[in-house]
């Protein structure tokens, strides 16, 4: 039958060697080719699944599943992006809409206090060797032990303004900072309610989309969203599951800085699917982080001016989440250095002017 000849010439393509059965190495080499990333782990693991007798290999009578497990998948893929291409018919206009309304809270207020948020404990130490600012136990106290703190002074020769730096803490398990997109956002409120600061800015890294954000940029944020909170019941709900926050408005600064501008996309792991390529593309975000949309989502409820600031550490490749992360750990020490002259270029900037001048 068609079907069968079908099986039979995926099974060749395979099959390398045309022994009748598919090694563990024609598994790794055919997903290597057709640009799936995997490792021995998981061709092992499909190994296990699928050779049945024990063989060492995979046979046409084992080979059929997953044949069409893989179809299926493609199949579910398919469908679902052809939901959500339905459902963001309109570009996602009312999504953009909200993210376009970008509130400035106490415009006439000359800046005095400035929290940096950040997640990653590397993406500060510069900060914390160049300014030297001093611990802040009390500032820990007030936000229940959630975040690290230090505090210092910017100033010039006319304008002075303070500097607090908070940082997530590390878990007590696993003696590492939280993950971001949780204890961050639980931060942000405590942060208006104890430390009153007239601008919040969220720093670290992102992925930069190729044309939009390239390794070293720094994006200063028009809007944030969630990439990977999506629901297709109805419009309102897709829309309000990928809705984050706007932020507040620093077109000024972006200009005068030389800042690339676009929305900021948050995301809870490397991996990038077809779904979220899509919003990437419609939406027009520019760069892809951890935590920003969570933090946005709260400064917007208790109106406090956010701002998010990213790096390009890396570029984003869907499909290939572990060259995502490789690039990440390889342009650190680069990207921390871009990190410091922008944090430092904004730093001064800041000094001396109302919160409605950026």
């Amino acid at each position: 039958s068609s079907s069968m000849s079908i099986a039979n010439n995926m099974f060749a393509l395979f099959d390398r060697d045309h022994d009748g059965a598919i090694s563990a190495d024609e598994l790794h080499h055919f997903f290597t080719k057709v640009g799936v990333d995997v490792d021995a782990e998981q061709v092992a693991a499909l190994m296990r699944e699928y050779d049945i007798d024990n063989s060492g290999g995979i046979e046409m009578a084992e080979f059929v599943p997953l044949l069409c497990k893989m179809l299926g998948k493609t199949l579910n893929t398919i469908s679902e992006l052809t939901h959500v291409k339905i459902i963001d018919k309109d570009e996602m206009t009312d999504l953009k809409q909200n993210l376009a309304k970008r509130t400035v809270h106490n415009p006439d207020k000359i800046i005095e206090h400035v929290v940096l948020l950040v997640v990653v404990a590397e993406e500060i130490f510069p900060v914390l060797k160049d300014f030297k600012p001093e611990e802040a136990p009390d500032v820990v106290e007030k936000l229940m032990h959630l975040g690290k703190a230090w505090t210092c002074t910017m100033k010039d020769k006319s304008a002075a303004y303070t500097l607090t730096i908070v940082q997530v803490a590390d878990s007590v398990h696993y003696k590492r900072h939280y993950s971001g997109y949780t204890q961050v956002s639980a931060l942000v409120p405590l942060i208006k309610k104890e430390l009153q600061p007239d601008l919040l800015i969220s720093f670290g890294t992102a992925g930069g989309w190729p044309g939009l954000a390239k390794v070293g940029d720094c994006v200063l944020s028009s809007g944030c969203v969630f990439i990977d909170r999506v629901r297709t019941s109805s419009k309102m709900a897709h829309d309000w599951g990928v809705f984050g926050g706007p932020v507040m408005d620093t077109h000024r600064m972006a200009t005068d800085l030389d800042l690339v501008q676009g929305i900021v996309g948050s995301q809870i792991s490397y991996a990038v699917t077809e779904q979220q390529v899509h919003l990437i593309k419609t939406l027009g975000i520019a760069a892809l982080d951890m935590e920003c949309a969570s933090e946005a989502e709260v400064a917007m409820q208790v109106q406090l001016n956010f701002m998010a600031i990213k790096m390009v550490s890396n570029g984003i490749y869907p499909g290939n989440p572990k060259r995502m992360e490789e690039e990440y750990v390889e342009n650190k020490a680069y990207v921390s250095q871009r990190g410091m002259e922008t944090l430092t270029a904004v730093f001064r900037y800041l000094l001396g002017r109302r919160v409605g001048d950026l």
